[in-house]
């Protein structure tokens, strides 16, 4: 019984984590979807509509939708897979990636593309459901690159 007291605990504490990061992403679109900009350091927060996939990768249309969802259905079947096998870190990296995702998702239905806006000079614009999404792969690869020895 301590050990499903326990894996209910760290469940409860990964999932507000993740909520409270979809819900940071979302606040800070609204935000400068509202027209608040901010330049910090180097750092230019601002928006950038993206209609691409990740990195402005070009791929739209029906071949980003089937790609989307491909990627969608195993990354969402191994989420279900590791709750059932009380993996913790696997169960946190894929309710990373599946909550960048619907963000993301979220922006393309109410505004036509991925509302970025954190934009850095000759780099890149991202916004936090995009760094989930990279967290959570990067958590997932770690052990792949990394052996336990």
């Amino acid at each position: 019984m301590d050990q499903f007291r326990e894996w209910k605990k760290q469940t409860t504490y990964v999932n507000a984590l993740v909520v409270f990061f979809f819900i940071v992403d979302r606040i800070l679109k609204i935000l400068v979807l509202s027209g608040i900009e901010k330049n910090i350091f180097f750092i230019n927060f601002s928006v950038f509509k993206n209609p691409y996939i990740a990195f402005s990768l070009p791929l739209s249309g029906l071949l980003f939708y089937i790609f989307l969802g491909i990627i969608l259905f195993f990354v969402v079947f191994n989420l279900i897979t590791s709750y059932q096998e009380r993996k913790i870190t696997a169960v946190f990296s894929l309710s990373l990636i599946v909550a960048g995702a619907v963000s993301n998702i979220l922006d393309r239905i109410l505004y036509g593309a991925v509302i970025d806006y954190v934009n850095m000079p000759f780099f890149l614009s991202f916004n936090v459901a995009d760094a989930m999404i990279v967290a959570g792969v990067i958590v997932l690869a770690i052990p792949l690159v990394i052996p336990r020895t």
